[in-house]
């Protein structure tokens, strides 16, 4: 098991002032409404900011790969934002996490089923109970998530599967079949993990 920030930088949204809100503009405000049933929507009640010259913004705009959480109330929604999604900054009702070379691998783990409902699992035990329930950057970023006993874990990316060539995609399945003593070890020790094996091993 690693840490999220092990992995990942883990980024506080943005909270643009009142005056720099558009009912138009450049970047949509993404807050926990935009997010429904691991989608991207829009409502009547949204509102845009044109770019704004600030540090805060600049790191909380939406990047392809950015997974999204909201961190405001007892429940947390998930979305992992796309190429092709509206440019939008990420208000300050979410968090951004935002890895490097393991994007790939964090984003296809929290795609399967076990590892969504784990990891909201646990952001959901993390927050705070106070008046208004919070998940703090600090507490996201502790979260634990299933690492595998793998040298590149990126190689397990639903993006690399589904680009690989034929010959690619049959070794890396041996690879992984190959491994069926550490599979019956993770069933015993890691459950969470040996799940998603299996599941990469369908996806191949």
């Amino acid at each position: 098991m690693k840490k999220i920030s092990d992995l990942a930088t883990v980024i506080a949204g943005f909270s643009p002032q009142a005056e720099e809100r558009r009912e138009q503009g450049e970047y949509l405000v993404i807050g926990g409404r935009n997010i429904k049933d691991g989608k991207l929507i829009t409502t009547d009640a949204d509102s845009y900011v044109d770019t704004i010259d600030r540090g805060s913004f600049r790191r909380a705009v939406a990047l392809p790969g950015d997974i999204i959480v909201s961190t405001l109330f007892g429940k947390r929604k998930l979305y992992l934002y796309r190429q092709g999604d509206p440019p939008a900054v990420v208000n300050s009702s979410c968090a951004i996490i935002r890895s490097g070379t393991q994007s790939g691998y964090i984003a296809s783990y929290l795609r399967t089923v076990e590892g969504q409902r784990e990891f909201l699992h646990k952001a959901t035990e993390a927050t705070t109970q106070a008046l208004i329930p919070r998940l703090s950057t600090g507490d996201l970023a502790d979260i634990e998530i299933p690492i595998l006993p793998f040298p590149e874990l990126e190689r397990l990316s639903d993006a690399r599967i589904e680009t690989a060539t034929e010959s690619e995609l049959t070794a890396l399945k041996k690879e992984l079949e190959s491994k069926d003593s550490e599979i019956a070890e993770l069933k015993a020790k890691h459950e969470e993990t040996e799940k998603f094996l299996q599941d990469r091993i369908r996806a191949l």
